[in-house]
């Protein structure tokens, strides 16, 4: 029975005990489905391989994918989410009929945390713009055409009048009220060096107007140096587990909705 169960995966480089795959298998488990999510942590020479592999196995069903793949998956993707058309990224991809079709739950899971909050706020800074930074920056554009944009990122390039690109953070774009989301790993667990860090420093926290908001997608630890420092200053903070959750719960309607 175990040889013939469906396989899920999640994927990635590095990872370090995603909490997703405890809550995949939890809902298997429950809901008493033949099948099992295992975590690979993989390496760029191998991701070409996998996923041939994964296109052509009858048990396959579904892959979760982690950072620094969320690109590159496209590559091998025959249809793809209007999630995935809008951020060029994606996290969750499929098999159904003999195709692999993808998703972003992350920026699904992201706007369901902010649906109350996002109309408070006329600009949006957003804080690094890797892989969730820059799906979640390009989903919010291309939805919210009446908010402007303050992105903080060495590299990244971005034509419009709404959009702003700083190298670093300063105290006048946090006199403003905004909404402000964390999409670094600064302050996770991820590596060490980056715990009881924070994105934004102690010394600018007491310039950031009192009616912001702090939208933070790291969940592990729970209490990050930025959350500690956004309860000193009295500005109101959610961190990335409720995301997490949504997002997951998200993947596992549109995976196991007809199995």
């Amino acid at each position: 029975m175990t040889d013939n169960k469906l396989k899920c995966f999640i994927i990635g480089y590095p990872i370090k005990k995603p909490r997703s795959t405890k809550i995949w298998n939890n809902f298997l488990i429950t809901n008493k489905i033949n099948a099992k999510m295992k975590t690979l942590e993989m390496k760029k020479s191998q991701i070409n391989n996998f996923l041939i592999e994964i296109k052509n196995d009858p048990l396959f069903l579904s892959t979760l994918v982690t950072m620094p793949y969320k690109k590159k998956i496209l590559e091998f993707i025959d249809n793809k989410h209007s999630s995935v058309i809008n951020t060029n990224s994606a996290n969750l991809v499929c098999k159904k009929n003999n195709k692999l079709k993808a998703y972003n739950t992350d920026v699904l899971g992201a706007e369901h945390c902010l649906k109350n909050e996002i109309r408070k706020y006329n600009t949006i800074i957003i804080i690094g713009i890797g892989g969730s930074g820059e799906a979640i920056f390009r989903y919010l554009f291309s939805k919210y055409k009446n908010k402007k944009f303050i992105l903080i990122s060495s590299k990244f390039k971005f034509k419009s009048s709404r959009v702003k690109i700083l190298n670093k953070i300063n105290k006048n774009i946090l006199s403003n009220k905004s909404l402000i989301i964390n999409c670094t790993p600064i302050g996770s667990d991820l590596k060490k060096n980056l715990i009881n860090k924070s994105p934004i420093s102690k010394s600018l926290f007491k310039y950031i107007n009192n009616y912001s908001f702090i939208f933070d997608i790291i969940y592990k630890p729970k209490k990050t140096l930025l959350a500690k420092l956004s309860k000193l200053y009295n500005i109101k903070y959610l961190n990335g587990l409720e995301m997490n959750s949504i997002q997951a719960a998200i993947g596992l309607k549109i995976v196991f909705k007809n199995v």
